[in-house]
């Protein structure tokens, strides 16, 4: 007579056995399908469209790809292994700290934007974040990687440093627009500048940006109070107009015509100003600190 408790446990095994083996092939089947969707990814990427096939594949088994909640850290230019991060899906801030210790917006990233070129660079001087507005997939690749992977192929490391490079040169625009004292200049500017990144990312003309008003006071850097009291004066002489969590810009040709330039104090001649542009109507607003009214 067979040990009915035998039988159960010989039953049990082989079931067990059986489910491991399907495990092993639905990882497997779940690492090939990951791998070539970081295949898929890296060359959506427009500027990694060119580089070698052998350094896609290379990336494709070497990066990770992962899925961040909204407000949650990417990636960190302070990690000693920190290497670059590219999204994929969502939207995400790069992020670093004023002396006071706020938090300073420095770049909106969105998908096939690039993160982590500081670390290119054994000095990193500018202490960053990535940290996720949206929902947001990205893939990770480790610094030693990405130097590894500079070294044997010539076009990847073309495509890194041109990259770099251009991102360095918007940084720098972004400096000197932030430089001028005056507020709405400086509001003007970042709006205009959203809109350029959303039609480029979009591929078509749009007039809205997506962004809360507390977010573009970081950006600035500004208080929210301030940035509030400027939109609304600005939506009261119907050059934008504000919604939740969107502003429209009505006017951009306004916008333009002081976005960059000094302000022009109250009753100064604007065809005097050496900022003023011909053909641009004249405008006043408030710097939104109760301070004097401008003209640009």
């Amino acid at each position: 007579m067979i040990d009915g408790r035998t039988v159960h446990s010989k039953v049990s095994f082989r079931a067990l056995y059986s489910d491991l083996r399907l495990f092993g092939r639905c990882a497997e089947m779940t690492t090939e399908k990951k791998r070539c969707n970081s295949v898929e990814y890296l060359r959506s990427v427009p500027f990694l469209a060119n580089i070698e096939d052998g350094a896609t594949e290379h990336f494709a088994n070497l990066s990770t790809v992962r899925v961040f909640s909204k407000g949650a850290v990417i990636s960190s230019s302070e990690h000693s292994s920190g290497g670059i991060a590219i999204v994929i899906e969502g939207t995400a801030y790069a992020t670093s700290y004023l002396a006071d210790g706020r938090v300073f917006i420095i770049d909106v990233l969105s998908k096939g934007s690039l993160f982590g070129w500081n670390n290119l660079s054994e000095t990193r001087a500018v202490a960053m974040e990535m940290v996720a507005k949206t929902r947001c997939t990205a893939l990770l690749i480790d610094r030693r990687t990405l130097l590894e992977a500079m070294e044997v192929w010539p076009k990847f490391r073309q495509a890194m440093w041109t990259e770099a490079l251009a991102k360095i040169a918007n940084l720098k625009i972004k400096v000197v627009c932030g430089a001028t004292p005056s507020l709405p200049a400086r509001l003007a500017s970042c709006l205009l500048r959203l809109l350029a990144q959303s039609e480029e990312r979009d591929g078509e003309t749009g007039d809205t940006v997506t962004i809360s008003q507390h977010d573009l006071a970081c950006m600035l850097p500004a208080s929210r109070e301030k940035v509030n009291r400027c939109l609304h004066n600005w939506e009261e002489k119907n050059l934008i107009e504000l919604g939740m969590g969107a502003i429209t810009v009505l006017r951009p040709d306004v916008l333009a015509s002081f976005a960059f330039c000094d302000p022009v104090p109250r009753g100064a001649d604007p065809a005097t100003s050496p900022n003023h542009q011909s053909g641009s109507p004249p405008f006043e607003c408030r710097n939104g600190s109760g301070g004097e009214a401008w003209t640009g």
